[in-house]
């Protein structure tokens, strides 16, 4: 049992590790993306910004891959905080579909706000 949970330590140490590495290299390639949305934070704070988001977005519900790496570039250059908003989570509590369908639902109402606005140069998506 010791050794059980010896191993289960270090695996989630290890992943801990793995995690920040990765929401650093994430953090990189944001900032080499969009220099002028992150000038003003640091490495590590955007590193840190990346993990929220990207831990916001599982606690969500968020599955697939891409849908989180667009949730963690949303949050950290075009709308910062906005899985806060009162009507992003009402939308999550009562509209149907699986939380992947949702935050699509979302994404798209962004994009089409951002173009009606003149603002479709900041949709990358």
């Amino acid at each position: 049992v010791m050794v059980e949970i010896l191993t289960s330590r270090m695996r989630a140490a290890g992943n801990a590790r793995e995690h920040r590495i990765s929401d650093l290299r994430f953090a990189r390639r944001i900032r080499k993306f969009r220099p002028d949305r992150v000038q003003y934070v640091s490495d590590a704070q955007l590193a840190e910004i990346v993990r929220r988001s990207r831990q916001a977005a599982r606690d969500l519900g968020i599955v697939d891959n891409l849908l989180v790496a667009r949730f963690v570039m949303v949050d950290a250059i075009l709308a910062p905080n906005f899985h806060e908003a009162e009507d992003l989570k009402r939308h999550f509590a009562q509209a149907s579909g699986t939380p992947d369908v949702k935050i699509s639902d979302v994404f798209q109402l962004l994009k089409v706000t951002l173009y009606k606005h003149g603002r479709g140069d900041e949709v990358w998506w």
